[in-house]
C-alpha cells in the first residue's frame, strides 16, 4: 500500500456511547466522580493484550495506545494492523528499473497504523455522542476500530440500579457513525471522480521454486465509466462478486488539484456509507511514517484545528 509521507485524508464521525435499552449510563470517557470509565477499560485491555482483532490467520487489528490530553479536550486511539504472511514490500531502483525485495526478518510483519481523535465534550444528549476524526488509511477502516472498542468495552460488565431500586448488570455499546455529507460529490470534492475499483489479493505461488523470485501482491483494476452517484450500485456488486477470493476492495477517488484517495470498502458495508462520508485533506510538514508508536503531533493538531471549525 501507497500512503502519501505528507498528506492524509481525516474522516469525520460521531462517536455514541450507550447501554443496551438505555439500561443504566454508559461509562464516560473519562470520569469526574473516580468511577471506572473508558480510559481505565481501555487501557487494562491494551496492557493485557485484549484490544486486537483476528482477521485471518496472523493478520491481526490491535490498539496499541490511548492518551487523553485534557488540557486540549482530546482523546487519541492509536491502532495498528500487522500481517507478516502480508506480500514484502517491493523495491524499484529508478534508473535501472531493477526490482529488489526488502529485507525482512523471520519474525518481522508489514505495518500500519491509523489514529483515532476523539473530542472529550459530549453534545449533552442522553447517549452521550463525541465528534469523532479518524485518520484514512486503507485497510484500517471504520469497521475494524469499532469493532474493537465495542469487543474491549462490551466485556467490562457493571451494576445499575432500576427503576425499582435493585441491581442489574450492564455494559456499554460504541456506536461508530460517519458524518455523511448531502451528496458524495460534496462529500469527495467537487470535480472528483471515482476512477476504478482495485481488488487485492496475496500471490499464490505454491508449488513454484522461489529462488531468484520476488512476488508481488495480484491486483486488478476495474475501471468505471460512470457519475460517482451511478457508480455505488455497481462497487457494490464487484465487492460481492470478490467475495473471499479477495483480500481487499479498495476506491481510487480522483480529486481536483492532483490529489486522490484510494479508499478500502470493507465487506459488510455498502458502499455509499463509506464513500459519503466526509473526508477532509491535511497536509504535514514532516513526512508521517506508515506505522508509528506515538501519537503525531502534528496530525494532532491538525485534528483539534478541525474540532474547533466545528
Amino acid at each position: 500500500m501507497i500512503v502519501d509521507p505528507y498528506e492524509r485524508f481525516f474522516v469525520r464521525h460521531d462517536l455514541c456511547l450507550r447501554t443496551p435499552y438505555d439500561h443504566g449510563a454508559a461509562l464516560p470517557i473519562l470520569s469526574t466522580d473516580g468511577n471506572i470509565d473508558v480510559e481505565d477499560v481501555v487501557t487494562r485491555a491494551i496492557r493485557d493484550d485484549r484490544a486486537k482483532m483476528a482477521l485471518r490467520n496472523k493478520d491481526v487489528i490491535r490498539l496499541t495506545k490511548f492518551e487523553v490530553r485534557r488540557d486540549k479536550g482530546v482523546a487519541i486511539f492509536l491502532f495498528r494492523r500487522s500481517d507478516p504472511d502480508a506480500t514484502t514490500p517491493v523495491w524499484e531502483n529508478q534508473r535501472t528499473r531493477e526490482l529488489r525485495e526488502a529485507d525482512k526478518g523471520e519474525d518481522d510483519a508489514i505495518t500500519m497504523s491509523a489514529h483515532l481523535f476523539v473530542e472529550l465534550k459530549t453534545d449533552g444528549g442522553p447517549r452521550p455522542t463525541h465528534r469523532a476524526i479518524l485518520e484514512e488509511i486503507p485497510g484500517l477502516g471504520r469497521t475494524y476500530v469499532q469493532g474493537i472498542l465495542g469487543d474491549v468495552l462490551r466485556a467490562h460488565k457493571y451494576n445499575y440500579k432500576d427503576r425499582r431500586g435493585k441491581e442489574q448488570e450492564t455494559y456499554t455499546l460504541v456506536d461508530f457513525l460517519g458524518v455523511k455529507s448531502e451528496t458524495i460529490d460534496k462529500a469527495m470534492g467537487a470535480g472528483s471522480e471515482i476512477e476504478y475499483v482495485e481488488l487485492v489479493k496475496p500471490p499464490d505461488v505454491r508449488g513454484l521454486d522461489m529462488e531468484h523470485i520476488v512476488p508481488r501482491e495480484v491486483r486488478w483494476k476495474l475501471y468505471i465509466r460512470s457519475t460517482p452517484e451511478r457508480s455505488l450500485p455497481i462497487i457494490n456488486k464487484i465487492k460481492k462478486w470478490a467475495g473471499k477470493d479477495w483480500s481487499d476492495v479498495r476506491v481510487r477517488i480522483n480529486m481536483p488539484e492532483a490529489r486522490s484517495r484510494l479508499v478500502s470498502v470493507a465487506r459488510v458495508q455498502d458502499a455509499a456509507d463509506v464513500l459519503f462520508v466526509r473526508a477532509v485533506p491535511v497536509t504535514v510538514k514532516k513526512p508521517l511514517p506508515a506505522c508509528t508508536e506515538n501519537v503525531n503531533e502534528e496530525l494532532l493538531s491538525k485534528a483539534i484545528e478541525l474540532f474547533k471549525k466545528g
